[in-house]
């Protein structure tokens, strides 16, 4: 590239922030899972938020991988409201506008240090997992999608390669838009999936006979415990009179705050959940005798959970309540729990992770992304969608699982490894080929 230095650097776009612990897992096991491969002062972080946003994630990635460069975003990308929005949009368009006519042009006069000085020395963009591109009549947001794809669509004007970090797509409901979606897969060097059904979805769009596509499991699995803090913190929230707990881990909100409440209501999620739950956990700790812990992985959850709670304690039931946002506690705590009974599906990975066993509970206005994992990790016998669950339906699949915890556990083990496995052998031979290119 004229003007430029050899590019040899690998860049991941984007950090997606701590505000959920389940987007931060992303960024930091796609670090883990890439550090096995390369050295990891080769590798470029981009945050999709500013250093000086409360929820960035720049300090923290650098804390636990010293040796990864983390620039901000290339333009303002924080949430804004109202009339504020106005003069953020304008700046960002004109800025990826330019930035797409003439990129070498802004590169090379970029000063230094930050996103454009470090994409003179990329020779390669990854995009971040993640549950990032659909289209269907709950939620069609083209700016967000543009935004997402932006780094891309630089990398192809400007030649050079990207790539897909495990990604769930779909689905997609018609339309120019869906197609320009299969248009941004087929440009990539690779492209990965979280689940099958995103894989077939994506093939509806695009053939990908010819493309290195693979189907890999999400970027959180490759957390370990032995980053900074992680392996030696103790975790102070257990129940102290020593029995055997589970976990309770709900989500109500939408897919974005921009989702018409006629699609997806969470007062009506928030009913639905306290007419079920405190049913069958009453019933299973009367039998068991075993001590509910609700964790709170996202602030929006956190009412909903104390409503949980609070009913759970005047039927006398032996419960807590803990909010967590770091993935590695989520690892240490789901680590020691008889099973974890979730909405989200992070928290479901964290657990899985350390094969913990899982009962799934799924919303249809998000999508399949949990009952799709849940298939291909061959426990579909313990998920279910929240408008079909009943208290006895939930109240025999939680018996299911602690009595054949075991079992369960020897089977999530061995698929865990074996899809690790693969996607080590994967990315290590996919930048082998790389570097021989280069």
């Amino acid at each position: 590239m004229i003007g430029m230095k050899v590019p040899e650097k690998i860049m991941i776009v984007y950090a997606w922030g701590r505000r959920n612990a389940g987007d931060h897992a992303l960024m930091l096991g796609a670090l883990e899972l890439l550090g096995s491969s390369v050295d990891l002062s080769d590798i470029i972080v981009v945050a999709r938020h500013s250093a000086d946003d409360p929820i960035s994630p720049i300090t923290d990635i650098k804390k636990r991988f010293p040796t990864v460069s983390v620039v901000a975003p290339p333009f303002d990308m924080a949430k804004r409201k109202g009339l504020a929005k106005i003069p953020q949009l304008i700046e960002a368009m004109a800025k990826a506008l330019a930035a797409l006519a003439c990129p070498r042009l802004v590169v090379a006069n970029a000063g230094d240090g930050g996103f454009w000085r470090a994409l003179g020395s990329t020779r390669l963009i990854l995009l971040n997992g993640g549950n990032l591109f659909f289209w269907h009549k709950v939620r069609r947001n083209l700016p967000r999608l543009i935004a997402l794809a932006w780094p891309l669509l630089v990398a192809r004007r400007m030649g050079f390669a990207y790539g897909m970090l495990p990604q769930t797509c779909g689905p997609f409901e018609g339309g120019i838009v869906p197609k320009w979606i299969g248009w941004l897969f087929a440009g990539a060097r690779f492209v990965s999936f979280r689940d099958k059904d995103s894989l077939d979805r994506l093939t509806s769009l695009v053939h990908l006979a010819e493309k290195r596509s693979a189907l890999l499991p999400d970027l959180a699995f490759f957390l370990s415990t032995k980053t900074e803090n992680s392996n030696e913190k103790k975790v102070s929230f257990l129940p102290e009179h020593g029995n055997d707990f589970f976990c309770v881990c709900l989500r109500i909100d939408p897919l974005g705050d921009d989702v018409d409440k006629k699609m997806d209501d969470p007062e009506r999620t928030e009913r639905k959940i306290i007419s079920i739950f405190p049913n069958a956990i009453e019933k299973f700790q009367a039998e068991h005798g075993t001590h509910c812990l609700i964790v709170v992985q996202v602030d929006h959850d956190h009412d909903v959970s104390q409503k949980l709670h609070d009913v759970l304690r005047q039927r006398g039931v032996s419960c807590s309540q803990v909010s967590l946002n770091d993935p590695y506690d989520f690892i240490e705590l789901y680590r020691d729990a008889c099973f974890l009974l979730s909405f989200r599906l992070h928290s479901m990975i964290f657990a899985l992770g350390q094969a913990t066993p899982v009962i799934g509970i799924w919303r249809k206005p998000l999508g399949t992304k949990i009952p799709s994992m849940m298939k291909d990790m061959n426990l579909a016998e313990y998920v279910m969608e929240l408008d079909e669950a009943e208290d006895e339906k939930l109240l025999d699949c939680m018996k299911q699982v602690y009595q054949q915890r075991g079992p369960i556990q020897k089977c999530i083990r061995e698929i865990v490894v074996q899809r690790k496995n693969a996607a080590i052998s994967f990315f290590k031979g996919f930048l082998a080929a790389e570097d021989d290119n280069v």
